[in-house]
């Protein structure tokens, strides 16, 4: 859990626990009646959380967790440019930026534009035209990794990822039985440079490229196959080809119509590859190839090896084993994202639908709709020693601070200050409830002097004369002592309470590994940590909007009754032995 104390954490009320009694169809009794939270439950840390963590839904008048609303993508941006990208464009193209946003394979920085040949000719044109001319190149400016150790040039500064993609198709051998027309498609245009790696031998074609050459195969294929049309026949097909001759078949075989209209419909079998270079070859290891590897393995050493987040950062770098083969990986693409609760589906928060903006259209925040919890010590032990000669350091403070929660006392009572904050237009009425020990291994006894008291609406006036009454406020700081059923100290949306506390004895058989026979304790990793739950209501009275009165059928501008109640979790502290 926290390790700064004093925290508050709140429960979702969707998280429940079960055990095999209340799993049992047969049991009578009701799992949800006086059930205490407790926080040293082995699935405790699943179910609390801070509050700038939690949600609130307007329309259920609950709290919501992550696992309590859903995520819908919004929209699809570069990072780097800030380019909205269409859904369909992620869906044909995948979710990295198209345009030139590259990051950088060894350490993921952002890499830019530059050009080999960076002076200009003209000496009396002005500065701004002095611009780069190519070949370009990518560069990275933290690592100074550059794409010319991989022997990557570009000759126009703009469409990267264009050039990339036919620098890649530039190392595939055409297919012998492919068109002219084909081939001069995936031959490399005068746009690479002239430094582009030259073709290759299918048998050390990577994985990426063995797979494009398979997927030629069969769209080629398939345009064979469509090219014949709903006879079958066109001008340059070849008789040996699996149409034709079901053609013939189809003709002499005695089928009727109806048999050749489903015949065409089923999907005629392909031909097989006319040469290595169309089918599927396998990788075929040769002698050579691993004595090349191990001799740079020697050379390079084990700095020189990929690591594993380098090689899954893009598909072009899956089977490289040496930095100085790493291709720049493209920037991949981030979502804005808003919530819905799933129980109504409304919204409960919606970024801005600029994408510079970064703040929230709608964000319905827990912290803005229930009362937020704070615990201090009453008189805390270091107020009693003399004050230091010199000025403290946050970070000394800090520590002093802490130390004074830690140093909690086994049967030694303390007494400490729950304030309450309402957040609400609207005055409350809170109800705290607590167990009288504290659940786990080490039970502590817990009393809340004034456990119902109303706190005052948020708004700009209050009467302190009117709130005077009832509180334990009349005589000095130093003379004033805890009393029954009345508030420590209010003020205009908040209210101070005493919490007594006696901490409980650690027993060391408790705090050993064994695992409890019912499985709800922990094993004793945080038996000290002096954590209590209590239950808190809330009840106001609101006025009914437009759409409560319409789903509802009550008149608008009359109040009615809300109230939401939830478990929290206070850490008081530590306990120590004498």
């Amino acid at each position: 859990m926290t390790a700064t104390f004093p925290y508050t954490l709140i429960a979702c009320p969707c998280t429940s626990f079960t055990s095999p009694s209340t799993i049992n169809p047969s049991s009578v009794e009701d799992p949800d009646d006086d059930t205490t939270f407790n926080p040293h439950h082995i699935r405790a840390n699943f179910s609390l959380y801070p509050y700038e963590q939690l949600l609130y839904c307007d329309e259920c008048h609950q709290i919501r967790c992550p696992r309590c609303w859903t995520e819908e993508i919004l929209n699809w941006f570069c990072p780097s440019c800030l380019f909205e990208v269409p859904s369909s464009v992620v869906k044909s193209d995948g979710n990295r930026c198209t345009r030139n946003c590259y990051s950088c394979p060894t350490c993921t920085s952002p890499l830019s534009i530059n050009g080999l040949d960076s002076s200009t000719k003209d000496h009396l044109a002005p500065p701004d035209a002095n611009q780069p001319t190519g070949p370009f190149f990518l560069s990275c400016p933290y690592c100074e990794w550059s794409s010319l150790d991989v022997g990557i040039q570009f000759n126009k500064p703009t469409k990267i990822t264009d050039q990339l993609v036919r620098m890649r198709s530039g190392n595939r051998s055409p297919s012998p039985g492919r068109s002219r027309s084909t081939r001069t498609s995936l031959a490399p245009t005068d746009e690479l440079s002239s430094t582009e790696p030259h073709s290759t031998p299918p048998s050390s074609q990577p994985s990426q490229d063995r797979f494009a050459t398979l997927s030629r195969f069969y769209k080629d294929q398939m345009a064979d196959a469509s090219s014949a049309g709903p006879t079958g026949y066109s001008d340059n097909s070849n008789f040996n080809s699996p149409n034709s001759l079901a053609r013939i078949m189809s003709i002499y075989g005695g089928l009727s119509h109806a048999a050749l209209k489903k015949a065409r419909e089923r999907p005629q079998p392909m031909r097989e590859a006319l040469d290595a270079a169309e089918g599927l070859e396998l990788l075929s290891h040769s002698d050579d190839a691993e004595a090349t590897v191990i001799d740079k393995l020697r050379t390079e050493g084990y700095e020189g090896t990929t690591t594993l987040t380098q090689r899954v950062s893009h598909p072009y770098n899956h089977r490289v084993r040496f930095t100085d083969h790493l291709w720049p990986t493209a920037t991949l693409l981030r979502t804005r994202r808003s919530k819905r609760c799933r129980t109504c589906r409304h919204i409960i928060a919606r970024p801005e639908p600029k994408m510079g903006n970064t703040r929230y259209k709608i964000r319905l925040l827990a912290q803005n709709n229930i009362p937020r919890l704070a615990l201090r010590l009453l008189s805390p032990t270091a107020s009693s020693a003399p004050a230091s000669s010199f000025a403290l350091t946050p970070a000394a403070l800090q520590a002093q601070h802490n130390t004074e929660y830690e140093k909690l006392r086994p049967g030694l009572p303390v007494q400490f200050l729950l304030t309450l904050t309402n957040p609400l237009f609207e005055p409350v009425r809170i109800t705290l409830a607590t167990p009288a020990t504290t659940p786990g291994n080490v039970a502590s006894r817990v009393t809340v002097l004034c456990p119902t008291f109303p706190i005052g609406a948020a708004s700009d006036m209050w009467d302190p004369d009117a709130i005077s009454s009832g509180t334990a406020k009349d005589q000095s700081t130093e003379d004033r002592q805890p009393e029954a059923g009345k508030v420590w100290e209010r003020g205009r949306n908040w209210t101070t309470v005493v919490v007594e506390v006696v901490p409980g004895r650690l027993d060391k058989k408790a705090g050993s590994t064994t695992e409890s026979t019912t499985g709800d304790e922990s094993k004793g990793a945080d038996d000290d940590m002096l954590e209590i739950p209590v239950f808190i209501r809330v009840e106001w009275e609101a006025e009914v909007t437009a759409e409560d009165a319409a789903a509802t059928g009550a008149a608008k501008g009359t109040k009615e009754s809300r109230e939401i109640a939830f478990w929290s979790v206070l850490g008081a502290g530590r306990i120590t032995e004498l």
